[in-house]
């Protein structure tokens, strides 16, 4: 490509189904996708928003490729997906509508910890929620936690019912207002809509890391090498939430920030 950028190359695994997406393969970076079988989960109205909001994001650099496993349904299922996803050589793989077991120290890893560490160890990025699993300490994996405003400061978002959280790597906007004012102020205007999607708080941070993360496998592919999480950090500020049990490694993403540390 004349301007030196090669497209990232994403995954996406949810528990979803992607059967309304299929008219879409081929269109906006989405090179395939398919669904586990057996008993089919409701669809995963998130998918397109996410693809259309995260092509916006790149302002001008090639759009990133999207491969997308659906209707995940239990732990090995997901391993599997992940472990294709790996194998075909993807730089990261996202997900936000599955809670995995976070796991406990001690314990026996998981079949989805086995198959993230795997992964991470190769080079490829994980980004997903604070209240899914596993717990993988690679500098590629980064759970991610949603925020609000709790004047005087800032809380995590509550896990979803019956999950409960991890220390987060890294944290951003998870209420729809911060959120979508934050990237107004970035210049992402036209793809956000005016009204709350109902997202989980905690999807909606993922959104924002998975896709400036996916801006910077958009860099020159000459050199560019596989990308460490913990570049976020000059994208980040120091924050300090509540409960500071939960205060992040790398800080809070801040996405009017954007501008100034494009790749």
């Amino acid at each position: 490509m004349s301007d030196g950028h090669t497209p990232g190359r994403i995954g996406i695994v949810t528990a979803g189904t992607t059967a309304p997406w299929a008219q879409f393969v081929g269109e906006g970076g989405i090179v395939a996708m398919a669904d586990r079988e057996g008993p089919q989960n409701p669809p995963d109205a998130a998918l397109a928003p996410f693809i259309v909001f995260s092509n916006r994001v790149s302002r001008g650099a090639p759009n990133a490729s999207y491969t997308i496993v659906g209707n995940v349904k239990t732990e090995d299922e997901f391993a599997g997906a992940v472990d294709e996803l790996v194998d075909a050589g993807l730089d990261m793989v996202v997900w936000w509508s599955l809670a995995l077991s976070i796991g406990s120290d001690g314990a026996a890893p998981s079949a989805a910890e086995r198959s993230v560490r795997r992964g991470a160890e190769r080079g490829t990025i994980f980004v997903y929620p604070c209240y899914s699993g596993p717990r993988v300490d690679l500098p590629s994996v980064a759970p991610v936690g949603g925020v609000e405003p709790s004047p005087p400061g800032i809380a995590v978002c509550p896990p979803p019912p019956n999950d409960s959280l991890q220390p987060p790597v890294v944290v951003s906007w998870g209420d729809w207002m911060s959120f979508r004012l934050a990237w107004r102020a970035a210049g992402i205007t036209d793809e956000l809509q005016e009204r709350d999607p109902g997202m989980n708080p905690h999807c909606l941070a993922v959104w924002s890391i998975a896709a400036w993360l996916g801006l910077g496998l958009n860099a020159p592919a000459v050199g560019r090498g596989r990308l460490d999480v913990r570049g976020l950090r000059r994208v980040c500020v120091p924050v300090t939430v509540q409960p500071s049990a939960l205060n992040p490694v790398l800080g809070m993403f801040e996405p009017r920030f954007l501008d100034r540390f494009r790749a």
